[in-house]
Parts: C-alpha cells; structure tokens; sequence
C-alpha cells in the first residue's frame, strides 16, 4: 500500500502546531528580554545616582536610553523608581511590564530591592 498520503496529512496537521508553538516561544522570549533589559536599567541609573540623586537627572536618562514613559521618582529612602512599560507583542496588542525598584546605599554597596507597590 502506498503510505504516502497518510504522511502528507500529519504533515499538514503539525506544521501550524509547530509555527504556533515557535511564534509563543518568540513572544515570550520579547517579553523576558526587555523586562531584563528594563530592569537592568533601572539598576545602572540607580547606581549612578545614588550620590546625587535628583528626579530630573534620572528622568533624562530614562529618555537618553529610549524610555519615554510615566517615570516616578520617589527620594524619600534611598530611591525608588517605578512606572509602566508597554511594549507590542504578536498575539497580543500590548504587554505590561511593571518596574518597581528601590535602591538604598549600605556603606559602599547598594542595595536593591523590590519596591512597595501593589499595583
């Protein structure tokens, strides 16, 4: 019997799984990348700051590295930053991501944790 055609359909059948399942793995890769990224730089300005730390220092350079959202700045111990994110995904018109950082000076080493918002 010829076993040809029997191939051909679980081929038609799994190459929409597959590019499914490697557009997902795509889509979440985005997402993972530019929360690090984020985070990261939250960090370095953060550790650049700690001396001197004035809002409108931090803000300019949020904008400097292509973040132009909503930054709240908060001086009162240590410095806290936190604000919302949107970036665009494949399946989904927009994703949320969250920054909420507090970073405090110990003697030479900050300390950063992550900061009080329930949102």
């Amino acid at each position: 019997m010829n076993k040809h055609g029997q191939v051909l359909v679980t081929f038609v059948i799994m190459v929409p799984l597959i590019l499914l399942l490697i557009s997902v793995l795509i889509e979440l890769s985005l997402i993972s990348y530019n929360k690090h990224h984020l985070y990261s730089l939250t960090k370095t300005i953060i550790a650049s700051c700690i001396d001197n730390p004035n809002k409108n220092d931090i803000i300019n350079l949020y904008n400097k590295n292509g973040v132009n959202d909503e930054i709240n700045v908060n001086l009162e111990e240590g410095i806290e930053i936190f604000f919302n994110h949107k970036i665009e995904g494949f399946f989904k018109k927009e994703y949320d991501i969250k920054i909420d950082i507090v970073g405090k000076k110990s003697g030479d080493k900050i300390i950063y944790t992550k900061g009080s918002r329930n949102e």
